[in-house]
């Protein structure tokens, strides 16, 4: 606004110069013939300080000849000028109006100063009144001859004028659309710190995320370390306890083939007991009546024969009734040996009941804890279920989040490129926007890596499924062996040699690892043909090409037959 006060100001002074040279013109002499130079001099000068100044002026002035009254040279001036002028013309109008006789002049004079000055030259002289008359009419057409000459100089400067306002327009609209672009691109600036922002706060959430992805991966790992561990030695004490049965069950059919052994012997031993008590009686008895008969029938034997026949008899007697004593005594000791054997038969049965009934309390516990395990698995395939579809939401949101940014990112790159904006504005844009290029190429990486994590930790619960199935089989089988051999006759659980020892162990942990190996790389596979659609294209290609190979070599192959004396043979 500066330039407009100044140009206030100027014409201003314009304004005034102007009065003064008015003011001058009219307060010298009339009868100095210098009135109408000095005028000349002084209002042809006008023009050219006026050129630099002067307002708008209408475009519709018209430049035909004055009216008598003087009207028409004040519509030709401007508002401005005819205010400023008001004082000077109203002295002129009253000191020096006079009528024109041609109609051409653009001053008048009253009749009363005419007269008055009249009345004057009369008493002064005659001359001079013709005098002052040509002066005045030089003045007129002098006057005449300016005012044409600056309104012409004033059209000119009013359209230079109106070309400086329309270039200065024209610079405040550039001015405008800049300071316009200037507030755009704070906007964006905004727009672009506020999405740092909330890609820290996503970063920050991640990173939350991914820590507890991490402690819950931790637990879920160390509790199927448990299990196994658990598991393992829950199948070692039942193969320990399996062991203890068989040698129980083997001790209990000793025991009991000893007692049948002993019973037998006893059995054989009462019955030769009593025949030989049988026989005993009958030869005492035999001995008796033959003693009889003999005493009877004989008395003209001796007494001294009979006497030694009779301690014969007698020391036969004492002899067999030892060993009967013996026999007896025999008898009786197979007998304690029985009850003996007999009660220690029932002692090992009780402790082998009680052995079974610790096995079956055992196998009980085991079969709870397994229960127990199978819900804790189903636990933690639920809560991993959770957890992955947690993921699975996480990373669709981010994936969402990030294409939402991206098309941001976009539209405030393509906002900022069609702005023209200076190189430090641009430079820091770029820097920016290279920055949100990097921390979007970051978050892309992390949610690569945390798909490669899930995908890992869908093949551990897989692997860990598959074990649990097979520590289930094989419990199943524990159960329904251990079940078998109550039978008197049962199947044992019998273990390969070849696995008992440390070379078994061995073995399974390599098979273990090679079926590990085996998985992650089918996982890598799959990562890679979910990811690149060419591999999966060239491998059904790969796939069907070596189908049709196979199919058009079985069909169209017929084998070679040599025959040698008309049977066949191989072709070597």
């Amino acid at each position: 606004m500066s330039w407009i006060l100044n140009l206030k100001e100027k014409a201003e002074n314009l304004l005034d110069h102007i009065d003064d040279v008015a003011a001058t013109a009219l307060q010298k002499p009339l009868g100095s013939a210098s009135v109408a130079d000095d005028c000349r001099d002084q209002r042809v000068t006008l023009p050219n300080d006026a050129a630099h100044v002067l307002p708008k002026l209408d475009s519709s002035v018209r430049r035909g000849p004055p009216q008598n009254n003087g009207s028409a040279y004040r519509s030709r001036m401007p508002a401005s000028m005819a205010d400023g002028m008001s004082d000077s013309t109203s002295t002129y109008s009253v000191s020096c109006s006079r009528e024109s006789s041609t109609g051409n002049g653009y001053l008048q004079v009253d009749g009363s100063t005419k007269a008055v000055a009249v009345g004057y030259e009369d008493e002064q002289n005659g001359s001079v009144l013709i005098a002052v008359d040509k002066a005045e009419d030089e003045l007129d057409h002098v006057t005449s001859d300016m005012s044409l000459r600056s309104l012409e100089a004033k059209d000119h400067q009013i359209a230079i004028l109106r070309l400086r306002v329309q270039e200065l327009e024209s610079s405040l609209s550039k001015r405008q659309a800049l300071s316009r672009s200037s507030d755009t691109e704070l906007a964006n600036v905004q727009e672009v710190e506020n999405l740092n922002r909330q890609l820290h706060v996503l970063e920050a959430v991640i990173s939350e995320e991914r820590k507890s992805h991490e402690d819950a991966k931790e637990e879920y790992l160390g509790r199927i370390q448990d299990i196994e561990r658990e598991n393992v030695t829950i199948l070692e004490k039942l193969t320990v306890a399996n062991h203890q049965l068989n040698e129980q069950k083997l001790r209990c059919q000793q025991s009991s083939e000893q007692l049948a052994q002993l019973q037998f012997n006893l059995e054989s031993c009462k019955q030769e007991f009593e025949e030989y008590k049988v026989k005993a009686t009958r030869i005492l008895q035999a001995k008796e009546n033959t003693i009889a008969t003999l005493k009877q029938a004989s008395g003209e034997v001796d007494s001294s024969a009979q006497a030694a026949s009779f301690e014969e008899l007698r020391t036969e007697r004492d002899i067999l009734k030892d060993e009967l004593q013996k026999m007896a005594i025999s008898v009786n000791k197979l007998k304690e040996d029985v009850q003996a054997s007999e009660s220690q038969r029932m002692a090992d049965q009780r402790a082998s009941m009680q052995q079974l009934h610790q096995l079956e309390e055992e196998l009980q516990a085991s079969r709870l804890s397994s229960s127990h395990y199978r819900l804790q698995l189903r636990e933690l395939e639920q809560e991993a279920k959770g957890a992955t579809e947690e993921v699975n939401n996480l990373q669709r949101t981010l994936q969402t989040k990030l294409q939402e940014k991206d098309a941001e990112i976009k539209r405030l790159s393509r906002e900022i490129m069609a702005v023209p904006s200076k190189a430090e504005g641009e430079s820091e844009t770029e820097q920016r926007v290279k920055q949100l290029m990097e921390s979007l190429i970051k978050k892309q990486n992390t949610i690569e890596l945390l798909q490669t994590d899930k995908h890992s930790l869908m093949l551990q619960l897989e692997r860990v499924e598959r074990m649990y199935r097979e520590a289930e089989s094989a419990a199943i089988r524990a159960t329904y062996n251990s079940q078998s051999q109550g039978a008197p006759n049962g199947n044992r659980l019998r273990v390969p040699s070849f696995l008992s020892g440390k070379l078994g162990k061995t073995l399974l942990k390599q098979v273990d690892r090679f079926c590990y190996g085996v998985d992650v790389v089918t996982g890598h596979c799959g990562i890679m043909f979910r990811r690149y659609p060419m591999a999966r294209f060239f491998f059904l290609a790969y796939a069907v090409v070596l189908h049709f190979w196979v199919a058009f070599v079985l069909f169209t192959y017929t084998p070679e037959m040599h025959t040698v004396d008309g049977f066949p043979r191989p072709s070597t």
